[in-house]
């Protein structure tokens, strides 16, 4: 059987344990509701990607917000190539990447044919609170 100073040294053990895993479990709470909205959380993305279009296989073109700008980007598989800086245009690009987003997806149209409408009815309804 164990002994008395074993049943204390490992009730000390667990004891702490508990302590030291409630802490952080605590603090993993408390950094996600009241630090989200800190610099490099979730909340504030400076960098946006409106679009991507893919050209070829493993290469895209994408439309990247900045703040002060659109960058059309060419992607492929081991480079980035800056193709255009739209400065005062920008208002322009979002506009039309705003008006196509308008137009149903080919997944839209395949979800309503299999059947899956429950999938695409929420997918319309963030479309048009989007909007």
């Amino acid at each position: 059987m164990m002994t008395p100073e074993l049943v204390t040294a490992a009730l000390k053990m667990i004891g702490v344990l508990v302590l030291i895993v409630g802490g952080l479990l605590g603090f993993n709470v408390y950094s996600k509701r009241f630090l989200k909205n800190r610099v490099g959380g979730p909340g504030r993305k400076s960098v946006q990607v409106l679009e991507s279009t893919p050209i070829g296989l493993k290469k895209a073109v994408t439309l990247v917000k900045v703040p002060g700008a659109v960058l059309v980007l060419g992607i492929t598989n081991d480079r980035i190539t800056l193709l255009d800086r739209l400065d005062g245009q920008a208002e322009e690009a979002l506009n039309l990447v705003a008006s196509q987003a308008s137009v149903p997806s080919f997944k839209a149209h395949l979800q309503k044919f299999t059947g899956s409408w429950t999938h695409a009815n929420r997918s319309d309804a963030l479309t048009e609170s989007a909007e």
